[in-house]
């Protein structure tokens, strides 16, 4: 599993052209850089997923990865627009390690980040008409419709 979220994280960094030189490190559900929750740690990187859900509350697949393309957060004089949807597998270990309550090393903690127990978008297509989404109330995963069902949108970042 470690070596397939590196890779997954080789192929985010490689897709957002964005490239890291960490110098603090962060633990699991810490505020990140960009006022996030941290969800990932890894040796040279982090994960953070944006500190609430886009607006409006739910939006068709489209729009979704349009809000991630446009967000933009200032936190002091710094401002991050390097936010991108979470592929599926992403999405998942943001699941695991922020929302479910016991994490991949089977921690148990409580959950944070005000994730609503609804499904979410991934950047994850499936076929020309669908794309993945996680249920954010036991993890589940499968395909809809990205022109016609309305789900809920987390960004999210590498740094």
């Amino acid at each position: 599993m470690r070596k397939l979220i590196g890779l997954l994280a080789v192929i985010f960094i490689v897709s957002t052209g964005q490239v890291f030189a960490q110098t603090t490190t962060y633990k699991l559900r810490d505020a990140g850089p960009a006022g996030g929750l941290v969800f990932a740690q890894f040796d040279f990187f982090g994960l953070e997923a944006a500190p609430s859900d886009e607006s409006p509350s739910r939006m068709i697949w489209g729009d979704a990865v349009k809000a991630c393309k446009d967000k933009s957060v200032t936190v002091g004089s710094k401002t991050f627009t390097d936010w991108v949807l979470p592929s599926k597998e992403i999405l998942d270990l943001m699941y695991v390690n922020l929302k479910s309550g016991k994490d991949k090393a089977g921690v148990t903690y409580t959950p944070v980040g005000g994730f609503s127990s609804y499904f979410y978008w991934s950047s994850s297509e499936d076929g020309g008409s669908y794309a993945w989404a996680q249920y954010f109330d036991d993890g589940y995963q499968g395909n809809d419709s990205k022109d016609s069902s309305a789900t809920r949108v987390r960004c999210v970042r590498a740094f």
